[in-house]
């Protein structure tokens, strides 16, 4: 039982992964792939050169692995730990950019990372019509196969991989209207997509990302008008419940948490310019490291992941 390849996932997950503090890096020059841990910058902020805010996206780990893009249409996928940097290029030439555009998933059956390109060919934000382009590869092969489109349109935000699935949150500004956020969920393995219902959260009001955490699909919603950072998590049966609620003296409008620290449960927050841990039981929240001097830039998003 214990050599097979379920259990040691799941023996990596929880002896690893869920106890111990997350692990961050700083995206420092991404066409290099240059990163400096944390622990660094906090001993000396002079390391963090920031880029504008939409010249660096990117997602959680995928085992390991991370995709982000800089200066819009440049994409790559990079291990931070191994010091790994590849760009990825498309077929098709399309140079259109939006954050979430490239999923990365992973598929246990054949042992391979993959990568789902979603593109518009079209987008009438009057008309709400859209038509969407859906190539797919794995990381280490070298052409792009399409594959039919999610039945939604997907919004600019950084997608998320969790138990087998890749995770978009649907634009709302586009498609059919509805009273709810939805998500789109690509299956790695059978290559199907389905819709699923998100958590209450206002549409166009506040900020929100997905994410992983502890295994789980989050959703994080924040708004400057209130100060406080909502993170919803998904339990069975597609339920939602309200994890954290967090409360800021002030709140930029794009601060989402990065991480949960297992080991004494403080949420690890990007809040624009600063990079720190909220802890839920005193509401107290400690900087780790803060940008100065970028008064162009006020919702600044700090090059952090998590690795």
């Amino acid at each position: 039982m214990i050599m097979s390849d379920c259990f040691i996932l799941s023996h990596v997950i929880h002896a690893y992964c869920l106890k111990r503090t997350p692990h961050i890096m700083f995206i420092i020059d991404p066409t290099f792939g240059h990163y400096v841990h944390l622990e660094e910058c906090i001993r000396d902020p002079r390391l963090l050169m920031p880029f504008p805010p939409e010249f660096v996206v990117c997602s959680q780990p995928c085992h390991g692995l991370n995709v982000g893009n800089w200066s819009h249409a440049n994409y790559f996928i990079c291990n931070p730990i191994m010091r790994y940097f590849q760009c990825i290029t498309f077929d098709d030439g399309d140079e259109t950019f939006f954050a979430g555009r490239i999923g990365l998933g992973y598929n246990t059956k054949i042992d391979e990372h993959v990568l789902v390109h979603i593109n518009y060919k079209e987008k009438n934000l009057e008309t709400r019509s859209y038509e969407l382009n859906c190539p797919k590869k794995h990381v280490n092969g070298e052409e792009w196969y399409p594959i039919d489109p999610p039945p939604r349109p997907v919004a600019p935000v950084q997608p998320t991989f969790v138990n087998g699935k890749i995770y978009w949150i649907v634009e709302t500004n586009l498609g059919p209207v509805s009273a709810r956020c939805e998500i789109v969920a690509f299956d790695v393995k059978t290559e199907e997509f389905e819709v699923l219902q998100g958590p209450p959260c206002a549409h166009g009001v506040g900020h929100m990302t997905i994410l992983e955490l502890y295994g789980t699909l989050c959703i994080s919603y924040s708004g400057q008008s209130r100060n406080t950072v909502d993170l919803w998590m998904m339990k069975d049966a597609g339920i939602w419940f309200m994890e954290y609620h967090i409360v800021l003296d002030e709140l930029s409008k794009k601060a989402a948490p990065l991480a949960v620290d297992p080991t004494d449960g403080r949420i690890l927050l990007n809040t624009g310019l600063s990079l720190g841990y909220y802890d839920p039981k005193t509401a107290a929240f400690e900087t780790l490291v803060i940008i100065e001097g970028i008064p162009d830039y006020p919702d600044y998003i700090l090059s952090a992941m998590k690795v």
